[in-house]
């Protein structure tokens, strides 16, 4: 990854595509994920190689039946399932609560 300088905005340049690799590490498999996403196989599968090119770490072992995490790759679904969980907790509860509108009343400007 780049210099961090700002984490709100690197963070913000990966959050879907960290948020697909714990989809695939919860699901085991490219196309479970997909699937739960609305995204097609090979997109998700770009998107995790994306996600591994930018870290320039292995974070999943291709298998015929599936994936397996590498021990980098563990180690950040560990760094990362709590909190994107909590975000998305958040999210969602935040979606739920009525949308409230402030009426503003402006002042009436004459021109003479």
């Amino acid at each position: 990854m780049p210099d961090i300088r700002n984490p709100y905005a690197t963070f913000g340049r990966y959050s879907a595509d960290l948020s697909l690799f714990v989809l695939v590490a919860r699901a085991g498999q490219l196309s479970s994920a997909a699937k739960e996403a609305g995204l097609s196989q090979p997109r998700v599968s770009q998107r995790i190689r994306a996600l591994e090119d930018s870290l320039d770490r292995q974070l999943l072992v291709r298998e015929r039946r599936g994936v397996r995490l590498t021990p980098d790759g563990r180690a950040l679904f560990t760094a990362l399932q709590g909190p994107l969980h909590e975000a998305s907790t958040a999210f969602e509860t935040f979606c739920r609560v009525p949308v409230s509108y402030t009426h503003l009343t402006l002042p009436t400007i004459l021109l003479v």
